[in-house]
């Protein structure tokens, strides 16, 4: 019973190391270059600006995008890296949302 125990420890503990050591490893300046475009975080926010709950729509937009300039503290940049918010209206319908 207790070789059994010390082996399912063991393969746990493999197992979490296998993903957390990559986390850790370093990269190179060559595996890290990007281009601006890449470099902008896109955010996608499905709202309903049409139909009939559009009332709801734009204040859930405005507000989504206000929190991010609060939580980035009005730079709209994490890590560096500059945030597009991309808002789409879904119409408030299922079938019809782009």
């Amino acid at each position: 019973m207790f070789k059994k125990s010390m082996f399912v420890t063991a393969v746990v503990l493999l197992m979490v190391m296998a993903l957390t050591v990559p986390t850790f490893a370093n990269t190179t300046p060559a595996t890290t270059a990007r281009t601006n475009q890449e470099d902008t975080l896109k955010i996608g926010v499905l709202a309903d600006h049409s139909g009939l709950l559009q009332l709801y729509g734009f204040e859930q937009s405005q507000g989504f995008e206000l929190g991010l300039e609060y939580a980035t503290n009005g730079t709209m940049e994490v890590a560096g890296r500059p945030i597009e918010v991309i808002i789409r209206d879904n119409a408030s319908d299922i079938d019809t949302s782009n």
